[in-house]
């Protein structure tokens, strides 16, 4: 479990370095827009780092949703109006944002899941 929470730890410092760069890069590219929603996600990233381990998040989840909100900055290239890859830069932004928030969702209701089937049922009707 320690190991797990080195990773997290990493992670954490690279994507903070990421977004202090992201704040950097949008106040010079003239795109201060950007800035509250990079402020946000460091906010949104750190309390997510502070409830992993009662929300049960493993490794992946985390660093999906952290990729998520990376992916969602990176609009400040302009990619919201160009993008660099065939599908549109906002449908690539809310794949993986409804990935991260799936898998943490998935990683969450895994501790409440039980030996009983109907249960279960309950469970994941009451989730959908």
């Amino acid at each position: 479990m320690a190991g797990m929470q080195r990773v997290k730890q990493g992670i954490t410092l690279i994507a903070l370095l990421a977004f202090l760069w992201f704040i950097y890069y949008e106040i010079t590219a003239g795109v201060p827009e950007y800035v509250p929603d990079t402020i946000l996600f460091i906010v949104l990233m750190l309390l997510m780092y502070w409830l992993s381990a009662s929300i049960n998040l493993d490794g992946l989840s985390y660093t999906t949703f952290i990729i998520a909100l990376l992916l969602h900055n990176a609009g400040a290239f302009g990619w919201y109006n160009i993008s660099p890859l065939p599908l549109q830069w906002d449908h690539i932004t809310h794949i993986m944002g409804n990935l991260a928030i799936t898998l943490i969702l998935f990683r969450f209701a895994g501790r409440f899941y039980s030996y009983s089937t109907v249960h279960n049922m309950y469970l994941t009707i009451f989730l959908i």
